[in-house]
């Protein structure tokens, strides 16, 4: 994961699967930066579309810069990624990140603990021996 923001103008390219087709691979630049519902995302005018939300977007280096999550449904060529950053932070606060969205009214952003998780789960086995 890139560890800071990709400049304003710079090539990106979004991979995924979209619309069930295989192994799609589009091309954009970075048009901003936004933070939506205490989220920081890049604004990209890569193709994303529903079925390669999820993917790396990349830059021409192949550092994943964000993960593809979704476009704006009421523009062309407005998309956005959850930006490495954002991801690195979660990572950091020792939690796991779940993006389930379409489009922006369907943004949600979920975060837990993940030892917390885990170490209820050993307990729920532990108790079944």
């Amino acid at each position: 994961l890139r560890e800071d923001l990709p400049f304003m103008g710079e090539r990106v390219y979004a991979m995924g699967h979209p619309l069930s087709h295989s192994y799609n691979f589009s091309t954009g630049i970075i048009s901003g930066y936004e933070v939506i519902n205490g989220i920081e995302c890049i604004r990209t005018d890569a193709a994303i579309n529903p079925g390669n939300s999820g993917g790396p977007l990349v830059d021409e280096y192949g550092r994943v810069v964000g993960i593809n999550s979704f476009k704006d449904s009421e523009a062309d060529n407005i998309s956005f990624a959850i930006s490495s950053r954002e991801i690195l932070r979660e990572i950091e606060e020792e939690e796991f990140v779940v993006f389930p969205f379409e489009d922006l009214s369907e943004l949600t952003f979920i975060t837990r603990e993940y030892k917390k998780v885990i170490q209820e789960i050993e307990e729920e086995e532990k108790s079944e021996e």
